[in-house]
């Protein structure tokens, strides 16, 4: 799978699609406007939780070049979510922000082993999303 980098609108080239994962409408707002902060004219999907996400991925084609989601939700949530990516061809290597208000373990974070994922704590900001997203995509 081809990860689209950003680009500027006038310029015709690929745009940034990010899927951003949350049953909280209002993080994901949050989310999707540092995101226009940090991106140009980047293209973002929304689901509610990881069923949504799954649903919205098949339907979308070649897919995003980037999902943010949280890790608590209901009916599926952030590490299944991440799980079925994993195991699928074609998103096996998209790179996957968890996002959690419990925190993580540090002695044993989810994902350690995986170059495409990357743990953030909540509450965060910009900065912090910002350095997250620059380890887990290549510079534009």
């Amino acid at each position: 799978m081809t990860t689209l980098t950003p680009s500027s609108p006038s310029s015709g080239g690929p745009r940034l699609v990010i899927l951003v994962v949350d049953d909280s409408p209002a993080l994901r707002l949050c989310v999707v406007q540092m995101l226009g902060k940090i991106f140009e004219a980047p293209t973002v999907l929304e689901a509610g939780d990881g069923e949504q996400a799954l649903a919205l991925l098949r339907r979308q084609g070649p897919g995003p070049g980037l999902v943010i989601t949280d890790l608590g939700m209901p009916t599926m949530d952030g590490l299944q979510l991440l799980g079925v990516l994993r195991r699928t061809p074609g998103w096996a290597q998209l790179p996957v922000l968890l996002i959690s208000g419990d925190g993580f373990d540090p002695a044993a974070p989810p994902g350690r082993e995986d170059p495409f994922f990357r743990t953030l704590d909540k509450p965060f900001g910009l900065p912090e999303l910002r350095a997250k997203l620059a380890e887990l995509l290549p510079p534009p």
